[in-house]
């Protein structure tokens, strides 16, 4: 091994560390060298480490595993993580805007308050927390069975194909979202433009729709989650 690979090498390893001073010294040396934007980072896994609040805002991570980490109030604007696996982390107030997150996995991830825009077709959320998120715009085939969107805003221009099934979307702001015959809703049938929309969103409607599926965020008994 070069000491090129070696350096890298360690420096990988320490951004799994629960460490935040830790993480910040490596990403603070792999920015230095360039890695963070070259790709060749691609497919490694920093699963478990704590990023909180960390700048990687244009960075090039495809298919990077950030499982179970901390990632609170992280920037990664405009950043390169197609592919990437956000399994059951911790993205409370992540700013993702205008980002590449196509085919990105965030299931049984907290992103409340977050921000995620731009490229998110294939997306999957299931049973993930998004509570009070800013969601748009490209969310074509993107998943969000099971998902907590109450309080969300919703905005796309293409949310085709997308799969709703059992999520919660009571006080979801849905803003220009295009939908078709195969986005299927919380109740689990297809759109059609004769649906009204706010049996999901307006919890004073008469026909308010809710889950009778107890592992549902959408049933009545679910507990909130902030």
């Amino acid at each position: 091994m070069t000491n090129e690979t070696e350096l890298r090498a360690k420096l990988i390893q320490q951004l799994s560390s629960h460490d935040p001073k830790v993480v910040m010294s490596g990403v603070s040396d792999l920015e230095k060298n360039g890695w963070l934007y070259d790709g060749s980072l691609k497919g490694t896994s920093f699963a478990g480490g704590n990023f909180y609040e960390l700048i990687l805002s244009e960075c090039n991570l495809p298919d990077v595993d950030f499982s179970r980490g901390c990632l609170h109030g992280v920037d990664f604007t405009k950043a390169n993580l197609q592919g990437a696996k956000f399994l059951s982390a911790d993205l409370t107030r992540v700013m993702m805007d205008e980002s590449n997150l196509q085919s990105a996995i965030f299931d049984d991830a907290d992103l409340s308050g977050g921000l995620i825009t731009n490229n998110l077709e294939g997306a999957s959320f299931e049973r993930a927390n998004l509570r009070y998120a800013g969601i748009g715009s490209k969310l074509r085939n993107a998943s969000f069975r099971y998902a907590n969107l109450q309080d969300a805003h919703l905005t796309s221009d293409d949310a085709r194909g997308c799969n709703f099934s059992e999520a919660n979307l009571q006080n979801t702001k849905l803003r220009d979202v295009i939908f078709d015959a195969n986005t299927i809703l919380p109740n689990g049938i297809p759109w059609t433009p004769e649906i009204d929309l706010m049996i999901f969103t307006d919890s004073s409607h008469p026909n308010f729709w809710r889950s009778q599926d107890t592992a549902s965020p959408a049933h009545p008994n679910a507990k909130e989650k902030e």
